[in-house]
């Protein structure tokens, strides 16, 4: 009588065409993480050409160019971008962005 085999150990080592892919899209993610050499992008910013470096965010370019987060508004490409949508929005190449600071008084 023939003992018979376990298709455990063979299908441990069988890799999923799913999971490959996985792991792709993970090397690819990665590589682009580890990669800092990436160009600054061109925006227009209240009128002035400038370069953004760091992340791409609305909520990020208010952070790395110094401008306040209270108080002001942003104007993306000619539309209004909610507040709550500032950690969401990314920032393309060319992109014209205004930023309107509220000031009170009378």
């Amino acid at each position: 009588m023939r003992a018979k085999r376990s298709n455990s150990a063979a299908s441990s080592r069988r890799v999923s065409p799913r999971s490959q892919i996985s792991y792709l899209k993970f090397e690819i993610l990665f590589s682009r993480t580890q990669n800092r050499s990436v160009p600054p992008l061109s925006i227009c910013l209240n009128g002035e050409r400038r370069e953004l470096r760091g992340e791409n965010k609305l909520a990020d370019m208010l952070e790395e160019f110094g401008l306040p987060s209270q108080r002001v508004a942003i104007e993306l490409n000619g539309q209004v971008v909610s507040r709550a949508q500032w950690h969401e929005t990314p920032v393309h190449e060319g992109d014209r962005i205004e930023v309107v600071h509220f000031v009170g008084g009378g």
